[in-house]
């Protein structure tokens, strides 16, 4: 939804808990704006001469000079930034995608649709994913995946060697 606003813009993806004010300063070159989708940045401090836009649904303290603030622990990110960039309802498959990421367990099918999800994501882009979502192929290609998963953990559990970890490395006696 962002790059539908900013076609030609930078993307940057980071793990969590690793954005910080500093790392902001130094990946930014002659950006005029800055969108930050779906990360905390521990006290944020925006940029002179840079829009801030933030949309997210973890928990912040509303930075002083943000120019836009979207916080809504009640939708993820993926469903704020398409109402606010789109402007339209969300597809059906971000229905999916903030079931999962709310852990809201709300749609019968989420595992199973996430699981085509996730086997596709990192070859297509988001654009590919919601033009070719069809809701009743990938619920039966998930269940498919989602059995083959379970079956391969299954496996990996009769081969697994039971071992306890040192107490110095977990107090509590935990068998794995």
């Amino acid at each position: 939804a962002a790059l539908q606003a900013y076609p030609g813009a930078r993307v940057k993806y980071v793990q969590a808990g690793t954005l910080t004010n500093e790392r902001i300063k130094a990946e930014l070159k002659e950006e005029k704006t800055l969108v930050i989708l779906d990360i905390r940045v521990e006290n944020f401090q925006p940029i002179n001469q840079v829009q801030t836009i933030i949309i997210d649904h973890h928990v912040w303290d509303k930075p002083a000079q943000s120019d836009i603030f979207i916080y809504d622990k009640t939708q993820c990110a993926s469903v704020l930034a398409w109402k606010h960039f789109i402007k339209t309802e969300p597809p059906k498959l971000l229905e999916y995608i903030q079931d999962r990421d709310l852990f809201a367990q709300k749609l019968e099918h989420t595992n199973a649709i996430m699981s085509v999800y996730y086997l596709l994501c990192q070859k297509k882009t988001t654009q590919q994913l919601l033009d070719e979502f069809d809701e009743q192929k990938w619920i039966e290609h998930g269940k498919i995946l989602m059995e083959q998963r379970n079956q391969a953990i299954q496996n990996m559990v009769k081969r697994g060697i039971p071992c306890r970890f040192k107490a110095e490395v977990l107090p509590e006696k935990y068998k794995v």
